[in-house]
């Protein structure tokens, strides 16, 4: 049998998804029936817990273990390629500082105290004789030198294929122009494929206010502002957000006060007509008093959050199943 993407579909079942939609199903049709569920369980740079940090093999194993969405973080190549890579700079999620061929690609540059080397300093074919490396101390590191550094359009190709949903990151869009890159150019083809409707319903997600409000309409596609939130004090205009963006993705801990009580946020941003969807659930730090991941899970579940950015997509999803039979 000659092997196609046909036939690789029909080996991942396939052909019982043929059989439930008919032989001319088109791809928005055949996603239609896997819709989110709430809340959502959202692939934290993939399967972190598991791989080494955005990779194929990070996101695939992340949608194998129930995630409901893969999110990959981008920056820019000196050629002006998106990759997947959650900073800038290199030195603790890739080999590179064990390749002398790039040992005078180190440099000092703002936003990073030590010497370190740059995405935007290597070309894609640079990028791909780098493997990538686990950067937690303590988690398993048997993965590590195996995986290439994957390009936004390789995740592009495998969410059309396995019917994934994505959750990018633009990483500094402001600095990518202060270097010359055209960062809404660099994600036409992401809005091109949603527009087609070749894609899930998806997310875009950033820290900068200014580059949501520049993004284009884009069909299926939901902006999320990013917050780092220090306490209510530190709370932004829940009201203007609204305006611009469909949801805001805290940092987890503004979701309690001091003494673990509800701080009102998930409120607040529902109240806005805002989703919501905190970050980053681990559990291998799972905070007091929290005893299991499951506990912390159903704490924040019970806030009426969206969705929950998580390492260990198994731990979320078996937390949910649990939480959902309490409802």
């Amino acid at each position: 049998m000659k092997w196609t993407r046909r036939t690789a579909v029909a080996g991942l079942g396939g052909s019982l998804l043929a059989s439930s939609i008919g032989s001319k199903a088109t791809a928005e049709e055949a996603m239609k029936l896997k819709p989110p569920q709430e809340p959502m369980i959202i692939a934290h740079r993939g399967a972190s817990g598991k791989r080494p940090e955005h990779t194929l093999g990070a996101y695939r194993l992340g949608h194998s273990l129930y995630a409901d969405a893969i999110e990959p973080d981008l920056v820019f190549t000196k050629d002006g390629h998106l990759i997947c890579r959650h900073d800038r700079y290199l030195s603790t999620t890739t080999n590179v500082a064990d390749l002398p061929q790039f040992a005078d690609r180190r440099t000092t540059k703002p936003g990073r105290k030590e010497a370190d080397w740059f995405a935007e300093d290597f070309t894609l074919e640079e990028i791909g004789q780098l493997r990538a490396r686990t950067p937690v101390q303590g988690r398993k590191s048997a993965f590590d030198d195996t995986y290439t550094i994957p390009t936004f359009a390789e995740v592009l190709e495998e969410a059309e294929f396995r019917y994934w949903r994505l959750f990018p990151e633009i990483k500094q869009p402001s600095v990518a122009a202060s270097l010359g890159f055209d960062v809404l150019a660099a994600l036409q083809p992401f809005f091109d494929r949603l527009n087609a409707g070749k894609l899930q319903t998806s997310f875009m997600q950033c820290f900068e206010p200014d580059f949501l409000k520049s993004m284009p309409k884009v069909k299926n596609l939901n902006k999320v502002q990013l917050l780092y939130l220090r306490g209510p004090d530190d709370w932004p205009d829940m009201a203007e957000i609204a305006k611009y963006a469909d949801a805001i993705g805290p940092n987890k801990s503004a979701l309690v006060t001091p003494d673990l009580k509800d701080s009102g946020l998930v409120k607040a941003a529902k109240d806005a007509g805002l989703k919501i969807y905190p970050w980053t659930f681990r559990s291998d730090d799972v905070p007091a008093p929290f005893k299991t991941p499951g506990d912390e899970y159903k704490a924040v579940f019970d806030l009426g959050v969206n969705g929950v950015f998580t390492d260990f997509p198994l731990a979320a999803f078996n937390a949910r199943r649990d939480w959902l039979k309490t409802l």
